[in-house]
C-alpha cells in the first residue's frame, strides 16, 4: 500500500520505510516536528512503513469531517488511550486520538534533515528512498507520470 498522500511534497513508500517531503511554512504539524526554533523551509523524513497506519485521513459523515482511522488503527487507539471512553463527544475523541497519534508518530521518525534549499531537501529524499531500495529521480515540474505513488 503507497504512503497516504497527506501533507507532503513528495512521499513514497520504499521497502522498509516511508520517505517524505515536506513543507514546513506556513504550517506543519506536531507529528512532524518537536522542536520549531531552528525550523528550515524543507524537512525530509523518514520512518517505519508500519507507523503510517498512525496518519489520519480525513472522512465525511453525517455528523460532518471526522479524523479517520482504519478499524484496526482505530481500535487499537482506544486501548491505548488511558481513560478513553466510548461516551465522549466525537470532538473529545477526535481530539484523544489525534493527540495520541501525533505523540507516537513523532517518536517513531528515524531521521530527519532540514534545509531551507528544496534541491538539497529533493536530493536527500532520492537519496533516502535509494537506500531503502527505490530509485527515484529528482524533481520535475509538469512530469505526467508521478513517481511518488
Amino acid at each position: 500500500m503507497p504512503a497516504k498522500n497527506v501533507e507532503s511534497l513528495r512521499q513514497k513508500e520504499c521497502r522498509t520505510q516511508v520517505v517524505r517531503l515536506l513543507r514546513t511554512k506556513p504550517f506543519i504539524d506536531d507529528k512532524w516536528v518537536t522542536d520549531r526554533t531552528k525550523l528550515k523551509e524543507y524537512l525530509v523524513v523518514k520512518y517505519p512503513k508500519s507507523d503510517d497506519r498512525l496518519i489520519p485521513i480525513w472522512n465525511y459523515t453525517d455528523e460532518g469531517k471526522v479524523i479517520w482511522w482504519d478499524a484496526s488503527t482505530n481500535n487499537e487507539l482506544k486501548t491505548s488511550i488511558v481513560g478513553y471512553d466510548a461516551n465522549w463527544e466525537r470532538e473529545r475523541k477526535d481530539t484523544s486520538k489525534l493527540s495520541y497519534c501525533r505523540e507516537e508518530f513523532n517518536s517513531s521518525i528515524t531521521e530527519s534533515f532540514n534545509t531551507d534549499d528544496f534541491a538539497e531537501a529533493d536530493l536527500k529524499y532520492v537519496e533516502w528512498c535509494k537506500a531503502d531500495g527505490v530509485a527515484l529521480s529528482r524533481f520535475q515540474l509538469g512530469r505526467v507520470n508521478d513517481d511518488d505513488k
